[in-house]
């Protein structure tokens, strides 16, 4: 099943602007095929509105679940 998750930050924590926001970003993209596998999960596309200030992921997943699971593990959902 496709889902769509969608990831949104201030401008104070937008990554361009944020040493530490950078250093995350990095690390949850770097991480995400390899975490979303472990899940079942399948990275089918993402687009980047950077004015915006938010990402879209569309993810092939089982359910809704394993999806919040796998922004919780990257960091991308607190």
């Amino acid at each position: 099943m496709l889902h769509m998750a969608v990831v949104t930050h201030g401008p104070d924590t937008c990554p361009i602007g944020n040493p530490e926001a950078t250093k995350k970003a990095i690390a949850a993209l770097g991480q995400m095929g390899e975490a979303a596998g472990k899940l079942g999960i399948t990275v089918q596309g993402s687009w980047t509105n950077m004015p915006a200030h938010a990402l879209w992921f569309v993810l092939d997943a089982p359910n809704g679940h394993v999806v919040n699971q796998l922004m919780i593990a990257l960091k991308l959902q607190e």
